[in-house]
């Protein structure tokens, strides 16, 4: 994947959308766990979606030394209603919001004749409060707590021009990545150390 790069004119735009309940569909998500209980599968209802951002690019040294970047920020609500054998839970609304924040950011250098350095960042941090899982039971402490998910990408690139004839591309990257869920009430979270002696 190529991105954007900044140039020697400044260029960018912002955008806002907003998706109200009304324009939206409910969208179905069906358990295919045959050994579940209680058979939950969910509807979504009541999708609220608020989104914008903006992008920029241009130069810091013209001729020299570009930068672009991209960011986007997602606001999200729903009710998760959840379908089950149970009648505790059948039908009833569970909510669950959501939050991210998208962000990319590249430098071009070029330091000499033919000679370039391009380092490129990504982040895309994400979190959702409420009903993180499917309700087994009415008990929020069964269903409700906080997801955190997200990852960072970096990425340098050094190319080099050999007249018309001849490239060299050196690289490196690094992913991290993140999945943590955390309970409304941290005490129930036990933690049994099964360390052996050797």
């Amino acid at each position: 994947m190529i991105t954007k790069s900044g140039g020697n004119e400044f260029h960018g735009d912002v955008f806002v959308n907003y998706a109200v309940p009304s324009l939206r569909s409910d969208q179905e998500s069906v358990n295919n766990t045959e050994s579940d209980i209680n058979d939950r599968d969910s509807v979504f209802d009541d999708v609220e979606t608020t989104d914008y951002g903006a992008v920029l690019g241009g130069f810091i040294a013209k001729d020299r030394l570009w930068f672009f970047t991209a960011f986007n920020h997602s606001d999200g609500s729903r009710d998760r209603i959840v379908q089950a054998s149970n009648p505790a839970i059948h039908g009833q609304p569970f909510r669950e919001e959501s939050t991210y924040n998208l962000f990319s950011g590249k430098l071009t250098f070029n330091f000499a004749q033919g000679s370039t350095l391009v380092g490129t960042y990504f982040r895309d941090p994400e979190h959702r409060d409420g009903a993180v899982f499917v309700p087994p039971s009415p008990d929020p402490n069964s269903y409700a707590g906080r997801s955190d998910i997200g990852s960072e990408d970096y990425a340098g690139r050094f190319n080099q021009l050999f007249g018309s004839t001849g490239v060299l591309t050196l690289q490196y990257s690094r992913h991290n990545d993140r999945f943590q869920l955390k309970p409304l009430d941290a005490s129930l979270v036990s933690f049994q150390d099964r360390t052996r002696a050797s």
